[in-house]
């Protein structure tokens, strides 16, 4: 990813500075006092900013939609119910689960309404989402698709031979290891189960069907050895005319008469001479040979086809696979994911993910997402309105800058837009290619997206277990929000990690660069989760970015920035410890961190 371009109106009308009011509010009428209640406004940490506020506390107007004095918040109406009770306190935590939350977290644990405190739900066959956080935290539950050995999770439609996973079942219509056929396979096809057993002709063999109705079932054949009154047919191995009247009285005499298939007399290699053990090799390991009627003038050799996969035979039978028989190579096409192959659709063809080869294509088919939540969490931005006032979140009872990062992506001025080629989780790297002004509008059920302002290239690094990416702690300034961090939970799909690159941001018209920048995230079905942006702001292009400011007039982005540079102002200089730079090791700026969430949109190339 070479550049991106955010195209993000940061700060709008901000109270009383923005909206064209004559001065500076009274004591007591302003709004936040600190970044604290600016925060709990919000639903954010506080960021602890001292304005210098008066210490004594001032009683509020509830009602009057400015939080004051000692009010929590100011919705401006008396409804019990939403965020913002009658008395201008936060309803959350009060024991009840009003209309604008999903639980309270004054509720005790495993009672109706309460909040979740883990969204495991032992099921390793889904990827357990937490999103949203005290009285708005909820848990969704997204099923795996995904066929990946070793997750502990068997989806729906998968079987042993193509998921490690899942134990081997009859009736499925796959063969299976420990199988010698399926129930659900077709008569006729390879690999189905007989249900009825042909009569071969030969009156020294009982057919019968082993095992009927089970993936055992199969078709024997027992070779009669004992003698009868003659009602059988048969004469065995052995038996002359005196012992079973079937026998042929003049086996022996060294001609081939009626009812003999051979004669013993006759000389081996030679017409008629009955046939030995050895004789009844054919040298083909997918064909039972043995030899019936030995020793007597019916002997003859018996052919069977080997129809059940068994290990060290060498034969792979019709239907069996490297799976359940290790006689047989792996075959690209087969439907079966075997050694070597990271994929098999059943086919050859080109252009539907998995190739020739049984590899993964790496195609053009893309999968796009659509940033849909934005947020500043370290730094703030600050302006200085009566004091240097923390606008990250709100600021003087009004929006701060995340409200409009929200409000460009709710009304589609602001698209960012990931577009994944393929979106294969389960490979160690993907191309994934950024757009930084895409061209979307809504639509049901998927947003509609395309191409729009610049494609930057990069390659998403992925992994299906651990930590991909975690913010350096002597980065981060700890009265604030800490960063995401993506991480590959247990039974989900994976993480991501883009490559480090240089990136170009636009803060209302003012383009700042953001060097070593990366883009990390939680996969999650149709969805990328705990997603985090980052990148290192230098002194100077905070220096050389100005930043229109309403009312203020043009401002430079460090001045928006807290610094104790004194020498070029930063925003909360003096004092000193009101600074929240970071270094990189060779020159001082700071290291910025923005969370984010995306959905799947439906993509359109030209």
């Amino acid at each position: 990813m070479n550049r991106l371009v955010l195209w993000v109106g940061i700060l709008g009308c901000v109270g009383a500075v923005g909206c064209g009011d004559d001065g500076p509010p009274p004591d007591g009428d302003a709004g936040m006092s600190d970044g604290a209640t600016a925060d709990a406004r919000s639903g954010e940490d506080a960021p602890g900013v001292d304005t210098g506020r008066p210490d004594a506390p001032i009683t509020g107007r509830c009602g009057n939609e400015v939080v004051e004095g000692d009010e929590e918040c100011d919705d401006g109406n008396e409804d019990d119910l939403d965020a913002c009770d009658s008395e201008c306190r936060f309803t959350c935590g009060d024991g009840e689960v009003n209309s604008a939350e999903a639980c309270d977290t004054a509720i005790a644990a495993g009672e109706p309404g309460a909040c979740p405190t883990t969204c495991d739900d032992e099921d390793p066959c889904t990827s357990d989402i937490a999103s949203g956080r005290d009285c708005l935290a909820t848990c969704t539950a997204v099923p795996i698709t995904d066929f990946v050995d070793g997750d502990l999770c068997c989806p729906e439609g998968a079987s042993s031979a193509d998921d490690a996973d899942c134990m081997a079942m009859c009736d499925n219509g796959v063969l299976e290891a420990g199988e010698l056929c399926d129930t659900a396979i077709a008569d006729g096809e390879p690999g189905a189960c007989p249900t009825t057993c042909e009569d071969d002709g030969d009156a020294c063999t009982v057919e019968a069907l082993s095992m009927p109705d089970t993936c055992r079932a199969e078709c024997t054949d027992t070779l009669i050895d004992t003698t009868d009154d003659g009602t059988d047919g048969c004469c065995p191995e052995g038996a002359t005319t005196a012992t079973d009247s079937n026998c042929s009285a003049e086996c022996g005499n060294g001609v081939r008469d009626t009812g003999e298939r051979c004669d013993t007399a006759i000389p081996a290699g030679e017409p008629d001479a009955c046939p030995v053990l050895a004789d009844c090799d054919d040298g083909d390991p997918c064909t039972r040979d043995r030899l019936a009627n030995a020793g007597n003038c019916r002997a003859r050799c018996r052919t069977t086809a080997v129809t059940a996969p068994t290990d060290d035979d060498m034969c792979c039978p019709a239907g069996a696979n490297e799976t359940n028989d290790n006689d047989c190579a792996p075959v690209c096409g087969n439907n079966v994911r075997e050694t070597g192959e990271a994929c098999d659709d059943g086919n050859l063809d080109p252009g539907d993910g998995c190739d020739g080869s049984c590899m993964i294509e790496m195609s053009t088919t893309p999968t796009a997402f659509r940033i849909t939540r934005l947020v500043l969490r370290d730094p703030h931005v600050f302006i200085d309105a009566f004091g240097c006032r923390d606008a990250t979140d709100t600021v003087l009872g009004q929006p701060g800058a995340n409200a409009q990062f929200q409000s460009g992506i709710d009304d589609y001025s602001l698209n960012v837009v990931s577009v994944f080629r393929p979106l294969a989780p389960a490979m160690s790297s993907t191309p994934v290619s950024l757009y930084t002004n895409g061209m979307c509008m809504a639509d049901a059920p998927t947003d509609d997206c395309s191409p729009g302002g610049t494609e930057v290239m990069g390659t998403a690094n992925n992994s299906s277990s651990g930590i991909c990416y975690a913010a350096d702690p002597m980065t981060l300034t700890g009265a604030y929000t800490a960063p995401n961090t993506p991480t590959a939970d247990p039974g989900g799909m994976g993480c991501f990690v883009s490559s480090t690159e240089t990136v170009s941001i636009s803060l209302s018209g003012a383009t700042i660069t953001l060097e070593d920048a990366q883009v990390a995230g939680e996969y999650a079905g149709t969805r990328i989760v705990d997603g985090v942006i980052v990148g290192f702001l230098t002194f100077a292009e905070a220096r050389a970015a100005i930043v229109p400011v309403p009312i203020l007039g043009d401002r430079s982005l460090y001045s928006l920035l807290r610094s104790s540079d004194t020498t070029n102002g930063g925003c909360g200089s003096p004092p000193s410890d009101a600074d929240d730079r970071d270094g990189d090791g060779m020159e001082d700026g700071w290291w910025m961190y923005l969370d984010f969430e995306a959905d799947e949109v439906d993509w359109t190339e030209p």
